[in-house]
């Protein structure tokens, strides 16, 4: 029988020993591979069994008859007092709104405007009732900011308005003097601040004036006769300025009231808000108000500064004409407290 060469029994040998160390390090790493696999998912029990036991005691903690947290009603502070502030603006009493003329939107005449006047006033002493109970409300401020009549300004209005700018004067003091009436009778109030201003639309002159306006307005006369008819009622006291700007301090804050003409707004998507920053900050400087309170633009804004207050009138064909956004009839009450002035300011819907 032959003999296997020496050399060829050691290569065998080697070959065998490399084969089965490849296979034993090929079952290591398998093993290493499954180990890490079965670290990895313990871990990730581990996790979940931790994240269960915090639930589980979530449950039962809300499950337990812990004890009740009671809160109670808010009652008002002793001599604490805040001021309404029934704001009345641009009104347009005599105008003439065809509905036809803008998609039926709106319609105005004298006798809508007597009912939009009429529940005005009613909706302000019904919300002034309702704050009785918060905060006692002995005094009210009862601004009118002017365009209470819409006059002669433009050509139109010659042709389209109920009345001439002196009826229309005569038609709007009847109800104004209805409505302080009105509230004497009804708000709780014990004395009514009447702060007046003219505003651009009952000027007898067809041009704008500025340092002769009052003189030159339907509307400051009517202030003056109506503040006549109440000089003997110590209960109501009217503040009349030749200025566009009529100051009143209330519950100790600077207040400043106007029509809002003198702030120039040429449309934009931005709104009216940075213009009548630009020009409330001009002002400023010669003296601050804590408030600014106006009409004019026809829109109820409140930017916690100043407030753009809205009109009785409506929506209306010069509304269409310039883009102006639509609103509803509205007029605003306003609530200063002493401690933090501005509390309050929403829209009375009176359409």
């Amino acid at each position: 029988m032959a003999k296997t060469p020496p050399n060829e029994v050691v290569d065998a040998a080697i070959e065998q020993y490399v084969q089965e160390s490849f296979a034993s390090d090929t079952k290591a790493a398998k093993l290493e591979r499954q180990l890490r696999t079965l670290e990895a998912k313990y871990k990730l029990a581990i996790h979940e069994l931790a994240e269960a036991h915090v639930r589980n005691d979530l449950v039962l903690g809300l499950s337990e008859d812990r004890h009740r947290i009671a809160f109670e009603k808010l009652a008002a502070k002793p001599g604490s007092h805040s001021t309404p502030i029934a704001v009345m603006t641009d009104w347009h009493i005599e105008e003439r709104i065809d509905p036809d003329t803008i998609d039926g939107k709106n319609e105005f005449n004298l006798e809508i405007a007597a009912k939009r006047v009429k529940k005005a006033f009613a909706k302000v002493a019904e919300q002034i009732e309702r704050l009785q109970s918060f905060a006692k409300m002995k005094e009210m401020v009862l601004p009118l900011l002017g365009d209470m009549i819409a006059g002669y300004i433009h050509e139109e209005l010659r042709e389209s308005n109920y009345l001439s700018p002196t009826e229309a004067v005569l038609f709007a003091q009847d109800h104004i003097t209805a409505g302080i009436d009105f509230l004497l009778k009804n708000s709780g109030a014990k004395r009514i601040l009447i702060p007046c201003v003219h505003g651009n639309h009952g000027r007898t002159s067809p041009l704008k004036v500025v340092s002769t306006s009052y003189k030159n307005s339907f509307e400051w006369n009517m202030y003056h006769n109506l503040a006549r008819l109440y000089r003997h009622e110590p209960r109501v006291a009217f503040k009349i300025e030749n200025g566009i700007h009529n100051w009143m301090t209330i519950q100790g804050h600077d207040v400043r009231f106007h029509h809002g003409d003198h702030i120039r707004y040429s449309g934009g998507v931005g709104g009216i808000s940075i213009p009548v920053n630009k020009k409330l900050s001009q002002w400023n400087k010669a003296r601050v108000a804590a408030l600014d309170v106006f009409g004019h633009y026809h829109q109820f804004v409140d930017c916690w500064r100043w407030v753009c207050c809205g009109c009785l009138v409506g929506y209306n064909q010069y509304a269409v004409s310039v883009g102006a956004e639509y609103q509803e009839p509205t007029q605003t009450l306003i609530v200063m407290s002493k401690e933090y002035g501005k509390v309050m300011a929403i829209p009375i819907f009176c359409g």
